[in-house]
């Protein structure tokens, strides 16, 4: 079973989506259906190239005794979006950063224990 991975984010200055990588780009339209290929399968294999150029880059700022082009702020930004779409799945519902960066904030302001954690 093919997973799709496509993904979008709405703010109120524009969009951002990403779509899945397919083997090829024909998309055949007949009277009765659309079809095309199934996304690529696996993680590698869909995001291989990015997944290069970012470990590249980051290697390159070690080299050349840089900044890394993607901060720590900026990953935290993807975490929050991703939190914001696990729980816009499971609500049902779109889900606003602000909601999941308040919700982060309460978690960081208590200490943490071995029984924060899920077993």
């Amino acid at each position: 079973m093919a997973t799709i991975s496509e993904f979008e984010v709405f703010g109120n200055a524009g969009s951002v989506a990403t779509l899945n990588n397919y083997p090829n780009q024909a998309i055949v339209s007949g009277v009765g259906d659309v079809r095309r290929d199934l996304p690529l399968n696996s993680f590698t294999d869909r995001y291989s190239d990015s997944f290069i150029a970012e470990v590249s880059a980051f290697v390159d700022a070690i080299l050349r005794d840089a900044p890394v082009p993607v901060s720590g702020e900026d990953g935290r930004g993807a975490v929050l979006m991703a939190l914001a779409a696990a729980q816009s799945h499971r609500e049902h519902r779109p889900v606003r950063l602000e909601e999941v960066l308040e919700g982060v904030t309460q978690l960081e302001a208590k200490p943490l224990s071995a029984s924060s954690f899920p077993s």
